[in-house]
């Protein structure tokens, strides 16, 4: 297929929006239909850089595939890919992998990461041909408001997204996910809260508690010893108790030792479908 590749800063929002809901139409995790302020929303929280990322371009001149792409450090993320259902099996998704792939090696970047979903044999299985391994599996929980909770608990205070994210995180990006880091922080919508145990041994951040959508969406220790696990339990606890007789969720995108550690001990449900986080090296 006869392919052009330009900066996705060279394209109408509205065509690329376009694309991308013709390619995730029908998507094992549910179709994704925005409109313009959401699939500006969504580029927004994926830290997607459009100078940076691609749009493989058709004879006709509109846009067959795309890989966005985030840059942070000096790290690259793939913050999402996908290709229109005329173009697929094509080389499309293969040929804008290997172009993002050889500009993050003239770069210079240090390492290339994104999230699949386990169960996308195919995409899974292209990234793996280009070098990237599974540093990680990823789960989504989700708890309804009448599971009790475990007695105990921290001392919790209100603290700002700022002190959320100061000072030193252990296990911070690229070692986990962007979507769990304090980058992700940086860009949440406005509602979002944060709380700390009382030596801020643990701190949590929530989506805004009064939507409808209520998410656990990032946390932070000091370091990475395993006795800060009941702090975060703890911690977490005390976030439910503070908003009762809500139901709450942690998307796809946690490591599986926090599932272990936390939310399965706090009554939450895990979800059926999960995501690898995968890294390359130059």
């Amino acid at each position: 297929m006869s392919l052009t590749i330009v900066s996705a800063a060279e394209v109408p929002l509205d065509a690329q929006r376009a694309a991308f809901n013709r390619a995730f139409a029908g998507y094992l995790a549910g179709s994704m239909e925005f409109d313009a302020p959401g699939f500006a929303r969504f580029l927004c929280l994926q830290g997607a850089d459009l100078w940076h990322s691609r749009l493989a371009l058709g004879a006709d001149g509109a846009p067959a595939g795309f890989g966005y792409l985030n840059r942070t450090l000096g790290i690259a993320r793939l913050a999402g890919m996908g290709v229109t259902p005329e173009a697929r099996r094509r080389g499309v998704a293969a040929a804008l992998l290997d172009h993002l792939l050889a500009e993050a090696q003239r770069r210079g970047d240090a390492v290339m990461t994104l999230e699949v979903f386990a169960q996308n044999d195919r995409a899974r299985a292209l990234y793996e041909a280009r070098g990237f391994r599974v540093r990680a599996q990823l789960f989504g929980w989700r708890r309804s408001a009448e599971p009790p909770l475990p007695d105990g608990g921290a001392e919790m205070r209100e603290i700002s997204l700022a002190e959320a994210v100061a000072g030193t995180c252990a296990r911070d990006y690229p070692a986990r996910p962007w979507q769990v880091s304090r980058h992700l922080v940086a860009r949440m919508a406005p509602g979002a809260r944060a709380f700390a145990t009382a030596d801020s041994a643990a701190r949590i951040v929530v989506t805004d508690p009064s939507a409808e959508d209520r998410r656990f969406a990032a946390w932070f220790t000091a370091d990475a010893r395993e006795d800060h696990w009941p702090a975060l339990r703890g911690l977490t606890a005390e976030v439910l108790r503070r908003f009762p007789g809500q139901a709450w969720r942690a998307p796809a995108i946690w490591p599986e030792d926090f599932g272990r550690e936390v939310f399965a001990p706090l009554g939450f449900e895990r979800e059926a479908l999960h995501q690898l986080f995968m890294r390359r090296e130059p």
